[in-house]
């Protein structure tokens, strides 16, 4: 078995509301499924930042020898990579990232973080020897990224070097909820993100609580620091309800407080807007719900909407459609057969083809012998479509950027900034 080195994020290094909980989650994932085959894994979650590889090297150095490292998502694969070990690298795309900051574009003064996260991505893109994507689509998008970067020629073949490793079930949480007459608690967990459709989810539950008043909205979350209007903007809306005691806003939880909502829950609901984050991307709350047992209905759209509809985990809808979305949370709620059919199949996906060992299988069968993937050569091969944030390229772009949408007082009062150390 291999010692692999996990580099990630914890949910001990996170603040509730960070934005971070999808890497955490995907980290717990990883260990969990490279653990259950016999290989020993040594964890480290370093610091965002230039200084990043630092960490990741005295980590290294503490657990040799080691046979191949293991990172999970854009910030800790830089450090991966900052880190420069001759180690064998797996990179885990986990998320849209370029999607999420062109959702983010209209919030900047610039688009110096879509440029940088553009920059970073195709420096993962150069350094890695195998990648994974969290949904079928993601990887396809990835392959495109890889030819267009120089990564594959006739001596690589894409098949092996980009796998698909969608969010599996998380094992040992299986307790359904079960069927209950009277209240019916519908779960929103996780963040109000750019690419949450908070307006449809409340028109539907309006509609929905209009025909049966049993019905309540609990939301266990809130606002994140890349979407910071989307969850204030929810609230206003439910203080405009015919009914605002139909809703239950909790806010960020604490673990034992969230798993205590888990299990009063008895369906999960998302909703997306169309968006290229939503094709690419994934929902790891969609699959914490179904571990659980709890019934999901959601839009449309991403790739773990697919799982749903295809295993028969919960009720898929149409995007930005409140009265279908309002459909499905009665006729789940109020049809027993149907919601135990569901619990059902989401019990035989969890042990099935939904179980790590069945979804991780392409990295675990890499790992029993990880190697470097071929590099190529060619001068102006592998290179970033954007310089470095560091370069005078990059920062004589970042002048031109400014000036042309803050006009000579945004160069000047960006200046100040930097000067005082904000």
């Amino acid at each position: 078995m291999s010692r692999v080195l996990l580099i990630g994020s914890s949910s001990g290094s996170l603040e509730p509301g960070s934005g971070g909980g999808a890497a955490s989650m995907r980290t717990k994932r990883f260990r969990a499924a490279m653990e259950s085959e016999g290989h020993e894994v040594f964890p480290v979650s370093p610091r965002k930042g230039f200084r990043s590889g630092r960490e990741v090297r005295r980590k290294a150095r503490l657990h040799r020898p080691l046979d191949a490292a293991v990172a999970i998502s854009m910030d800790p694969a830089l450090a991966a990579v900052r880190s420069a070990l001759s180690l064998p690298l797996w990179i885990d795309i986990n998320g849209a990232h370029i999607a999420e900051m062109q959702l983010r574009d209209h919030l900047e003064p610039t688009r110096e973080l879509l440029a940088r996260t553009i920059h970073f991505h195709c420096r993962l893109l150069a350094a890695g020897d195998r990648f994974s994507t969290i949904s079928a689509a993601h990887r396809k998008a990835l392959i495109g990224q890889l030819l267009l970067m120089g990564r594959l020629d006739a001596t690589v073949e894409a098949a092996p070097l980009v796998s698909e490793i969608e969010h599996c079930a998380l094992p040992g949480l299986f307790d359904p909820p079960g069927w209950t007459d009277g209240e019916f608690d519908i779960l929103s967990s996780g963040s109000f993100n750019l690419w949450f459709d908070h307006s449809t989810l409340f028109r539907a539950m309006e509609l929905a609580s209009a025909s049966s008043p049993g019905l309540r909205l609990v939301c266990a979350g809130g606002a994140i620091p890349h979407a910071p209007n989307q969850y204030e903007e929810f609230r206003r809306l439910v203080a405009s309800s015919s009914d605002p005691s139909r809703y239950l806003l909790r806010g960020w939880l604490s673990p034992e407080d969230l798993q205590a909502t888990y299990h009063q829950s008895r369906i999960g609901v998302f909703t997306d807007i169309p968006c290229a984050e939503t094709e690419l991307g994934a929902r790891t709350r969609a699959l914490d719900w179904v571990s659980r047992g709890i019934p999901v209905i959601c839009t449309q759209g991403s790739g773990v909407s697919e799982t749903i509809a295809a295993n028969r985990l919960g009720l898929v809808v149409p995007q930005r459609d409140p009265e279908a979305l309002s459909e499905a949370m009665l006729r789940l709620s109020g049809d027993r057969a149907l919601y135990e059919r569901i619990v059902e199949s989401q019990r035989e996906w969890c042990s099935g083809p939904g179980s790590a060992r069945s979804v991780f299988r392409p990295l675990l069968d890499w790992l029993r012998e990880p190697i470097r993937a071929p590099r190529l050569q060619a001068p102006r091969m592998c290179r970033p479509t954007v310089s470095s944030p560091r370069s005078p390229g990059f920062l004589l772009w970042l002048l031109g950027e400014t000036l042309l949408r803050s006009g000579l007082g945004g160069v000047t009062a960006r200046i100040r900034r930097k000067l005082s150390g904000r």
